[in-house]
């Protein structure tokens, strides 16, 4: 599987000198402000994006230092987005995360804090804010960039959750496609994750399985690719796109629901 990207640990032990970041954390008293410490100040690589496009966010102390320095001015440090669940902590034990991936996967303006502990106290922290759009046909696509497979499917990684999820593109009678679904194992069932996120994304969907009218017979008269023995359970149409969630039985593991999609024409 090719992945975007994936997390990047650098074990360093001496640090350049770089240009502190001018946008602190107002919160923290003044009377826990060490002058000492070296900080650590957090930058991303992009500050406008669309969703399932990758930010690369790095952090750099703000003078010249060793890893011991860094490691003597805190406990933890700790790396979040305001209004979402879960953290990340860059600082283990002998070891830092200087840069990381991160994909978002609803639009939005998100507010991202990298914050350091010591004694159970924050003693520095850092801001980056990134601006999500939602500016293409179907997820991160527009259809007419889909010119066939790139042989692998395409992973995303929200570093504050344990659900992976995966694209595979296509072109089948030579209309493209995009499948999407969840890559690994996790406690939440995929139909659930699939169908909530494309209902956040994309808003009601227009035929659902319990609602009368044979599910089926639209499946088929709607799209072009239909995987034999799969079975649709909800429709979702948008001016762009035409988005079904099947299940799939025949794959017998996490991938038995994935969400399929087609360009609306």
């Amino acid at each position: 599987m090719e992945w975007k990207i994936f997390l990047i640990i650098l074990l360093l032990a001496t640090i350049f000198a770089c240009n502190p970041n001018d946008d602190p954390i107002n919160d923290i008293a003044p009377e826990d402000k060490e002058e000492n410490i070296v900080q650590l100040k957090l930058s991303g690589s992009d500050k406008e994006i669309n969703i399932f496009d990758i930010t690369i966010f790095k952090v750099r102390p703000d003078k010249s230092a060793t890893l011991l320095d860094i490691m003597d001015s805190c406990d933890s440090i700790v790396w979040y987005i305001s209004d979402l669940q879960g953290s990340f902590n860059i600082y283990q034990p002998n070891s830092f995360i200087f840069q990381w991936g991160h994909n978002f996967f609803l639009p939005g303006e998100y507010k991202t804090y990298l914050l350091a502990y010591k004694d159970k106290k924050v003693v520095y922290g850092d801001t980056v804010s990134i601006n999500v759009a939602n500016n293409k046909d179907f997820l991160g696509y527009n259809w007419k960039d889909i010119k066939g497979p790139i042989g692998s499917s395409t992973g995303y990684m929200d570093v504050l959750s344990d659900i992976e999820l995966a694209t595979y593109q296509s072109v089948y009678n030579n209309v493209p496609s995009v499948r999407f679904f969840v890559w690994n194992d996790s406690e939440e069932n995929s139909d659930k994750v699939l169908s909530g996120y494309i209902n956040k994304l994309y808003g009601t969907p227009m035929y659902k399985k319990e609602e009368g009218e044979s599910l089926l017979d639209k499946y088929n008269e709607l799209f072009n690719y239909r995987e034999e023995g799969a079975i649709p359970e909800i429709i979702w149409i948008t001016p762009a796109s035409r988005i079904v969630l099947l299940k799939v039985p025949h794959r017998l593991d996490w991938r038995e629901y994935e969400i399929y999609a087609e360009p609306n024409i």
